[in-house]
């Protein structure tokens, strides 16, 4: 039974006419689609590109479950659904990239920062984690020598991931005043 709000409602029509193989009304629907969209996209995403990108994301989305759409039902709430699930899935990969890059800043903050760590021999490398424990010695090992991630390194020492940054961390702080020491 048609809903009297799809009736009013243009895009439903549209829709309608798309599933019944409508190609003007499919390129029409598309266009209305994305002027509907794009003041959403401004109010809840900052980035420019990543609005371009989000809406074509979306017009995908919709063109692949246009299938699902129920003919007489309004357009707007169904469209609005895959929008809002297209937008929580962009700032899901955004936290995540987000979370990795901090993770490797947490890596790496000891050996960038004005004390460069220039070792030339094993000796050197071995002189100098003899200064910290066995178990740093072993992240910074696993984690700078062998390139390892701090996560994998958690997983060889049977560690929490924030334990192993904490332990990493003192032991860039004990290694620091030691270079300084010597030079």
């Amino acid at each position: 039974m048609p809903d009297q709000e799809a009736e009013k409602d243009p895009l439903s029509s549209l829709m309608d006419q798309s599933q019944k193989g409508n190609q003007n009304a499919y390129k029409q629907l598309l266009s209305q689609i994305q002027i509907e969209l794009k003041p959403l996209l401004i109010k809840k995403i900052a980035n420019e590109e990543d609005r371009e990108d989000i809406l074509q994301n979306i017009l995908i989305a919709i063109h692949n479950a246009r299938h699902s759409y129920t003919p007489g039902r309004p357009f707007r709430p169904w469209m609005s659904a895959i929008a809002n699930h297209k937008i929580i899935d962009y700032y899901r990969q955004k936290n995540r990239q987000s979370s990795r890059e901090t993770d490797q800043e947490d890596t790496d903050f000891a050996w960038n920062d004005e004390t460069q760590i220039r070792l030339e021999t094993n000796e050197q490398i071995e002189s100098l984690l003899g200064k910290v424990s066995q178990k740093q010695a072993r992240i910074l090992k696993y984690m700078k020598l062998e390139g390892l991630s701090v996560k994998e390194t958690a997983t060889l020492m049977e560690m929490s991931v924030s334990a192993v940054k904490v332990a990493a961390h003192r032991a860039y702080k004990k290694l620091k005043k030691e270079i300084e020491k010597e030079s």
